[in-house]
């Protein structure tokens, strides 16, 4: 049996509305993809049933990114327009690669100028609809 090799973390790659964020990301995200069975079971039912086809839940994801003017303005162009397209790489982009992909919207944008370090800008994006995950 073949023994994997483990992928650093930095080679994710991470685009949103066709912006490529990996060169300004600073920190750790999390895209969940997660799926709820809502409850269907009637009053006076003997044993608990759930949906059969789960629905996918829509987790935000908090992005903390280094900001220079050109970035800025790329990511104020897009900002709280629904239907901006997502692609999340966790190993890279290397053919036959997995990578999850949907759409969504950025929901909050918070820009932080500091006399004492680089601007930072936090945005938090928020899938809509289904994402799949599939190869590149």
């Amino acid at each position: 049996m073949a023994t994997a090799t483990p992928t650093h973390g930095s080679k994710a790659l991470l685009t949103i509305g066709g912006i490529a964020l990996n060169d300004h990301l600073v920190g750790n995200y999390d895209f969940e993809n997660d799926y709820a069975t809502p409850d269907t079971t009637v009053f006076g039912a003997t044993a608990m049933t759930n949906l059969v086809s789960p629905i996918q839940e829509n987790k935000p994801v908090t992005l903390t990114l280094l900001v220079d003017a050109t970035l800025f303005a790329s990511i104020i162009a897009i900002a709280f327009t629904a239907g901006q397209a997502f692609t999340f790489g966790p190993v890279g982009s290397t053919t036959g690669n997995p990578k999850l992909t949907g759409s969504g919207a950025i929901t909050n944008l918070k820009a932080s100028p500091s006399t004492s370090d680089v601007t930072k800008m936090t945005i938090t994006y928020t899938p809509s609809g289904a994402a799949t995950w599939g190869v590149y």
